[in-house]
C-alpha cells in the first residue's frame, strides 16, 4: 500500500447564492435489484478460525505466566497485569503516516435503501481510492443498514460489488 498524496484544500468561491452541483458520479444513485432469497454466502473453513483460535490461547497463556509473579509481589507503575496492558507492552512501537482524509456531502435520498447504500459504497471506494491509492475501504453501518450491506456485497458479480473480499468472515 502507498500512501496517499497531499493535495491542497479545494475552496469555493464566496460567491453569495450561487449553487454548486455535485458531480453526476456522487449525486445519481443507480437503481438495484437485490434478490434477497439468492444470497450465497461464502464458506469459511473452520481451520482458518482454528488455527488463530490456537494462537490467541496461546498469547492468553503468556499473558497470565507475566502477571503471576507480580501478584505474589508489591506491584510498580510499569508492571502489566491486565490481559489488555500485557499486550500493549508486548508490541512494537508504530509509526503510522498521517491519514489523509476528506469530508463527503450528505446524501438527499434515503440512506436505508439497497441502492443508496450500494451507490454509498461505490462513492466511497472511489473516493478512497482517489485520497489514498490501494487503501482498503472500511465502511460502518447501524445493524439494519449492515444486513443490507451483506446481502448487497454477496449478491452482486463481483465487478460491481466491491466489498465482497473486504466483509468476509474470518
Amino acid at each position: 500500500m502507498e500512501a496517499g498524496v497531499n493535495r491542497p484544500p479545494i475552496t469555493i468561491p464566496p460567491s453569495g447564492n450561487a449553487k454548486h452541483s455535485l458531480p453526476d458520479s456522487y449525486a445519481f444513485v443507480p437503481a438495484v435489484a437485490l434478490k434477497t432469497t439468492a444470497v450465497a454466502v461464502p464458506e469459511c473453513s473452520l481451520s482458518e478460525v482454528t488455527s488463530c483460535l490456537d494462537e490467541a490461547i496461546t498469547q492468553e497463556c503468556r499473558s497470565i505466566e507475566d502477571a503471576l509473579p507480580h501478584l505474589e509481589t508489591k506491584l510498580t507503575c510499569g508492571d502489566a497485569i491486565a490481559w489488555a496492558a500485557y499486550h500493549a507492552s508486548i508490541q512494537p512501537p508504530v509509526e503510522d503516516p498521517p491519514a489523509l482524509h476528506a469530508l463527503l456531502p450528505l446524501f438527499y435520498e434515503k440512506s436505508a435503501t439497497p441502492a443508496m447504500i450500494k451507490h454509498g459504497m461505490d462513492v466511497l471506494r472511489q473516493a478512497v481510492e482517489f485520497l489514498n491509492p490501494g487503501q482498503i475501504p472500511v465502511t460502518t453501518f447501524d445493524q439494519p443498514r449492515f444486513a443490507l450491506a451483506k446481502c448487497i456485497s454477496y449478491s452482486g458479480n463481483g465487478q460491481t460489488l466491491m466489498m465482497r473480499k473486504y466483509m468476509s468472515l474470518c
